[in-house]
């Protein structure tokens, strides 16, 4: 009875040494996202040249001049993690990118670490069926307000938005390429994108997208079908080129 009596004693006396050491130990803190603005810069390049507005470049083989490039983005989406559980999307905003406005403004992103992302390309089908009154409305620094160069049919409002825009010239500058993609049916989604970037908090966080003009026109006769409107098959081919054509710049 006397030795269970001190073993009882002692491990009282050890239970009461782990309580204290546990005591002692700081409460451990889960890890805390960051905030931090993200832009967008946009380089357009052909044959691996960056295309700048007006300047001759090869494209596939042919000198082209590009005078306008623009599309329109949106649902911007961040991931965290390669299976792509872990994001935040930027939904309820409009962007629109090209040639004259190559860095866009994305806004906080509330993530300590982006390992991929991805976004949609052109109009969701609610918007691109708005009314007058409601395409009228927006404030004039609304990139789906109305637009110098028009973005937006407004003589036929039942047409919509212009997805993607690309206009110039071929032949020495005689003959004009005009390709405006729209329609719901071009609305597209681009590829995930991977990135592997960490975001400082309180700070600018660019990321450099490369658009590759030599993939989005890739199997594209220009002589033969040098203006397409709306959702033919030159546009829709151009549509889901350029959803794999950008990538992040490394």
């Amino acid at each position: 009875m006397k030795q269970i009596g001190l073993l009882f004693i002692a491990f009282s006396i050890a239970f009461a040494s782990c309580n204290k050491e546990d005591e002692a130990l700081p409460p451990t803190e889960s890890p805390t996202e960051t905030s931090s603005e993200v832009a967008f810069h946009m380089h357009f390049l052909s044959d691996g040249e960056e295309v700048v507005v007006g300047e001759s470049r090869e494209l596939n083989g042919m000198e082209v001049v590009f005078n306008r490039i623009q599309f329109y983005i949106h649902d911007v989406t961040f991931y965290a993690d390669h299976m792509m559980t872990d994001s935040i999307q930027v939904a309820g905003k409009y962007w629109l990118a090209g040639l004259d406005n190559p860095h866009v403004n994305i806004g906080d992103v509330d993530m300590a670490h982006v390992h991929m992302i991805k976004f949609k390309l052109g109009v969701d089908p609610v918007t691109n069926s708005q009314s007058e009154a409601e395409f009228l409305a927006r404030p004039a620094d609304d990139p789906l307000s109305a637009q110098t160069p028009p973005m937006h049919w407004s003589w036929n409002l039942g047409s919509g938005y212009k997805f993607a825009v690309y206009e110039g010239t071929y032949n020495g500058g005689v003959d004009e390429f005009v390709y405006h993609c729209a329609t719901d049916a071009m609305l597209r989604e681009t590829d995930a994108m991977s990135l592997h970037m960490d975001l400082d908090e309180g700070s600018t966080t660019e990321i450099h997208l490369m658009v590759n003009l030599t993939e989005v026109f890739t199997g594209i006769d220009i002589t033969a079908t040098s203006t397409a409107h709306g959702a033919q098959p030159t546009n829709e081919a151009l549509m889901n080129h350029l959803a794999g054509a950008i990538s992040v710049m490394e």
